[in-house]
């Protein structure tokens, strides 16, 4: 791992206003993998075409019974619009979008499941699909991807009908509706708390520390509800960022 550059804590005058780094504690929700997560109940801005992308930071070692990390699935079951997953059997991350007829899985073999923090990023751009692990690009799908329905709730933590629970912490969850770049992703991994603005449709910074809910930073009021056996766990300065070499 590369030496971490922290910035400089001694001022040679008081700025007129700290990073946000600096203004807040940093926080991360540890998930129980048998009853805790976190929905977010579907909205308009949630309705997010082919065009789109999901940031997520995460730390775990559990990896039995096909976690799933990101998932928005419709009411009582049914095909998976839009997933991130690890298959257990083949020990594989996959992202994943479903048009009414097939599913399309964008496929690595890279072990996000090693007690690091690691910062992901599913990526779509209509016909394109991408994984991204630490900023390094780790997957590409490029086929003719349907139409995707994704008018359901979005679930951290679970499939959305109580099952492959995923155990680990998780933080700072953003969703777009465009396709980042490369250098927005990079801002956002150094500035978890200052991510890109535009086309930003859901931001929970976990600045609460306490509490069942998860404020949402984007304007469009996509609140989350924590469930079930989920804790607060705070982190410390900069370890996410460091976490990944930055």
């Amino acid at each position: 791992m590369s030496t971490c550059r922290y910035p400089k804590r001694v001022y040679q005058k008081i700025p007129r206003r700290l990073p946000l780094i600096e203004q807040y504690p940093l926080y991360a929700l540890r998930l129980d993998g048998s009853s805790g997560y976190v929905v977010v109940s579907h909205s308009a801005s949630l309705t997010l075409g082919s065009t789109y992308t999901f940031q997520i930071w995460m730390k775990s070692t559990v990896k039995d019974g096909s976690p799933h990390i990101i998932s928005k699935r419709p009411p009582g079951g049914g095909a998976f619009p839009i997933v991130l997953w690890w298959d257990t059997a083949n020990s594989q991350l996959i992202f994943q979008a479903n048009d009414p007829t097939t599913a399309h899985q964008c496929i690595t073999d890279f072990d996000v499941f090693d007690g690091e923090w690691h910062l992901i990023h599913c990526w779509r751009d209509g016909d394109e699909m991408r994984i991204y692990v630490d900023l390094d690009l780790k997957a590409t799908l490029v086929e003719a991807i349907g139409d995707t329905d994704n008018t359901d709730d979005l679930y951290y933590g679970q499939r959305g009908d109580d099952a492959y629970w995923f155990d680990g912490l998780y933080a700072l969850p953003c969703v777009y509706n465009v396709p980042l770049s490369l250098g927005e992703m990079e801002h956002n991994a150094y500035n978890p708390l200052s991510p890109i603005r535009s086309g930003l449709v859901l931001f929970h910074p976990m600045i609460e520390g306490v509490g069942t809910s998860l404020r949402d930073e984007s304007g469009e009021g996509n609140v989350g509800t924590i469930t079930g056996g989920v804790t607060w766990e705070e982190l410390m300065k900069y370890e996410l960022p460091c976490a990944i070499g930055l």
